[in-house]
Formats: structure tokens, C-alpha cells, sequence
């Protein structure tokens, strides 16, 4: 029997080279880590900048002087914040200690974000007449862009030295063995051993998401059998992928996976499905590394080998897909449905909002639970997504409500007590005077957020 083009083509099976550590950091991560560190450090620049300029206004209505000087106070410590992320996003270390420091990177810039929108709540609420509001606003909402923008960054570097670490370990599929000790004489790395076609190695490593924008998060997917299956199968009929190449994937998948010499299935890790992204001709430089990571446990989740080359073929589409449409154009109901698998967000949430604002929160959603462990929180609609992902990619606890009558009491007390507080601070008002006008600031704080007084 004639062996099929595909078939000849994989016999050289796809291979991920031994790359140690300690020689490969510098190269493969520690470029990224500098330019993310050098943002940073002007992250932090520009909130010390905004925190002296607010804290040194001194005109306008005592309640606008006192957000400028409660949104500064936010800013000085977004600064800070910033500068803890810098000094953790330095040069690559041991592996364990450099993915440690990357994942507490990640949850400084978080609260980096946390604290410019608080700013930015501060101002709009108690400063929005002010003449210098528009410049104090642009400034905090620019500074949680930057921080936002940094923090995927630091995730795609973070994925990066996970298959770093993979690939020094060993422990994939397609992995290499490490070299016992030097060629002989007269041997070259060309003699050696022949390169295999899709052979992934350090440039490779590289290149994985070098194409994206920065400024913009991927597209994302859910790396789960149903929505795996919606993008394969919505991703043909939209023109993401057609029915010739996702036949090559197929048989790339079978070939590859029963090439290993076993009949069940194996664990693969992220470098080897970007190993075989590689040979399917998927552009690596607009490959999601995060995603990879997501895709691999997906993969290696078959309890059979047949199932897990039907894995494989439906992520090599998925990823085509991504590449050349991004996400296919879900229902409203597919969405509602994913939003509740993924992240168990009801129904009653999103009733209020457009398809345009749902797929919008799926794609937050989605870019949350593929960017690694962590927490995060989501504004849906009028309710709060409180999100815990754990290492292996799974949301742990998630809780979708939306604020109750105390809670935003509560909250408008904690923003109006530091505005009272801080007029306090630069005016001779009797302490009556003053303590009747943040009654009446929480009372309107409260009429905002359309809550009843009692009897009404």
C-alpha cells in the first residue's frame, strides 16, 4: 500500500528539543521580562507623577480637593504596586523561583488596576465639575490600560517559561532526550541525528506570540469539549477552516499520535501541541502562548488514543480557526451557556445587556481563566464576578452577585468617609457642620445607586 503525502511527511515525527534552562532562559525570557520591567518602571513613574499633581490642587469645592487627594492616594499606591511587579519581573533565575515571581507580578498589576479604578470612582463622583477632572481621569484610566496591558505581557512570558521548563525537563511526548555528554570528533549537530519536520526549538519558543498586539488580549476560547466543538464546527461553516485542511489535520493527528508506538493515550505538554501546530503551518507568532497550556490539558484528557488524536485534530482547527477569523460568531444562547459552564454566571445577569456586551464578557471571562492561576473580578452588567482560577486551569470558586442593600451602604461609607476625613483635614468647619454634610454625601451616594429609603 502507497503511503499518503501526509503519511511520508510525518514519518519524521515532530520532535521538541532539549533546551536546558539555564542557558536558554536568558534568550527565550529574558528579553521579555526587560521591556516589561522597563513599562513599569514608567507605569510607576506616571502614577508618582499623577498622585504629586492631584495631591497639589488646591482650588476648586472642598469636596472636589479632597477626591483629587483620595484619588492621588489610590495612584500612590497603584505606584507602588507597580514598582513591587518591577523589581519581581527581573531577569530569569532558577525555574521554579522565576514562574513564582511572575505569578506574584501578575497579582500586583491586578491591584494596580484595582486602585486606578477607584480613582477614577472617586473622581467622577465627587470631582466631576472640576476643570481638572478630564486630565485626572484620562490619567487613572491610561495608568489601569498600562497595568492591564503589562499584566499579559507578563502572562504569555509566564506560559513561555512553563514550556521552557518542559522542554528541560524532558516530559513531553515529542521530547528530546537531553545529550548524555558531548559529540565525538568529526560529529556536528547537522550528523548527529536528522531534524525532524516539525521540530520545534528555542527560535521557535521565541516566536510564540510575537506577532499579537501587545495593547489588545487575544481572542480567546474555553479549552472544553463543547466549546471546542462549537469553534471546529462553526469555525468550517464561517470560513475559519476548510473541510480539505481539516481533513490534514486529522490525519496529522492520527499519524502523529499513533507514530509514539502505544495504544493509549499519553500526557502531552504545551511545547508538543506547539510542535504540531508548527508542522500544520499554524503561524506561531499569533499563537496565544496561555492558550497553549489550556490546549495541552484539554489534549492529554482522552481515555483513549482514538479520542485523543480526535482531540488533537479538533484543536490543530481550533487554533486555525483563531488565526484566521478568531472566535466564530456564537448565539446569544451559546454564549449564556458558556458563561454559565465556564464561570457559572446566570442567566438573569446578562438579560440587560447586548450580544456585542455578552461576547465581550466571555472574552473577559475566557482571557481571566486562560491567563493562570489567580483571582479576578469581572463587572456583569449590574452584578460582581468574583473569580478564583487554580494552576491546572479550572475555575475554583466563582460567585456572580449582584451588590445587596449593605453592601452598597457599606461601599458608599467607605468612599465618602475619607472624603469627609480629608475636607476635614483643610478647613475649620465645626465638627456638626462637617458631620451633617457627609450625611448628606451618603445620602446622595445612596440616591445614585438608586437605593430606597426606609418606608418609601
Amino acid at each position: 500500500m502507497v503511503a499518503s503525502p501526509m503519511e511520508a511527511k510525518a514519518r519524521a515525527l515532530v520532535a521538541v528539543k532539549h533546551l536546558d534552562w539555564e542557558k536558554a532562559a536568558s534568550g527565550a525570557l529574558g528579553p521579555q521580562l526587560r521591556a516589561i520591567a522597563e513599562k513599569l518602571g514608567t507605569l510607576e513613574a506616571r502614577a508618582k507623577r499623577a498622585h504629586e499633581v492631584l495631591g497639589g490642587i488646591e482650588t476648586g469645592t472642598l469636596g472636589a480637593r479632597a477626591a483629587f487627594k483620595l484619588a492621588g492616594s489610590s495612584l500612590e499606591k497603584a505606584a507602588y504596586k507597580a514598582a513591587v511587579a518591577k523589581e519581581l519581573a527581573r531577569p530569569p533565575g532558577r525555574p521554579e523561583e522565576t514562574l513564582n515571581r511572575m505569578v506574584a507580578a501578575r497579582q500586583e498589576l491586578r491591584g494596580v488596576q484595582e486602585e486606578a479604578t477607584g480613582a477614577e470612582t472617586a473622581l467622577r463622583d465627587f470631582a466631576g465639575g472640576a476643570r481638572e477632572t478630564p486630565w485626572a481621569l484620562g490619567e487613572a484610566r491610561a495608568i489601569r490600560q498600562a497595568a492591564r496591558g503589562a499584566e499579559i505581557e507578563l502572562g504569555q512570558t509566564e506560559a513561555r517559561g512553563e514550556m521552557l521548563a518542559e522542554m528541560d525537563a524532558g516530559t513531553g511526548v515529542f521530547a528530546e532526550a537531553a545529550p548524555a555528554e558531548p559529540a565525538g570528533e568529526g560529529t556536528t549537530s547537522e550528523t548527529a541525528a536528522p531534524s525532524a519536520e516539525g521540530e520545534f526549538g528555542e527560535e521557535d519558543l521565541r516566536r510564540i506570540g510575537s506577532g499579537l498586539d501587545p495593547n489588545k488580549p487575544p481572542v480567546q476560547t474555553h479549552w472544553s469539549e463543547h466549546m471546542v466543538n462549537l469553534v471546529s464546527d462553526h469555525g468550517r461553516k464561517q470560513g475559519g477552516i476548510t473541510d480539505e485542511q481539516g481533513g490534514r489535520n486529522g490525519e496529522l493527528a492520527r499519524v502523529v499520535l499513533s507514530g509514539q508506538g502505544e495504544e493509549t493515550p499519553r500526557e502531552l505538554g504545551a511545547a508538543d501541541v506547539a510542535a504540531v501546530l508548527k508542522m500544520s503551518g499554524v503561524d506561531l507568532s499569533r499563537v496565544d502562548p496561555n492558550q497553549l497550556q489550556s490546549a495541552a490539558r484539554y489534549v492529554s484528557g482522552a481515555a483513549t488514543l482514538s479520542e485523543q488524536q480526535d482531540k488533537l485534530r479538533k484543536t490543530l482547527d481550533s487554533f486555525q480557526v483563531l488565526e484566521k477569523i478568531g472566535l466564530p460568531k456564537l448565539t446569544r444562547q451559546e454564549m449564556v451557556d458558556q458563561l454559565w459552564g465556564i464561570a457559572k454566571v446566570p442567566g438573569h445577569a446578562l438579560q440587560k445587556l447586548s450580544d456585542t456586551e455578552v461576547q465581550k464578557k466571555l472574552q473577559e471571562v475566557l482571557q481571566a481563566v486562560n491567563g493562570g492561576a489567580g483571582k479576578a473580578e469581572i463587572k456583569v452588567g449590574k452584578h460582581n464576578l468574583k473569580l478564583e482560577v487554580g494552576s491546572n486551569g479550572q475555575v475554583t470558586k466563582s460567585s456572580c452577585k449582584q451588590p445587596s442593600f449593605m453592601s452598597k451602604v457599606w461601599k458608599a461609607v467607605k468612599v465618602v468617609t475619607p472624603i469627609a476625613l480629608t475636607i476635614l483635614s483643610f478647613t475649620p468647619l465645626a465638627p456638626f457642620a462637617l458631620a451633617a454634610q457627609g450625611a448628606i454625601a451618603l445620602v446622595q451616594a445612596i440616591k445614585a445607586k438608586s437605593i430606597c429609603a426606609p418606608g418609601g
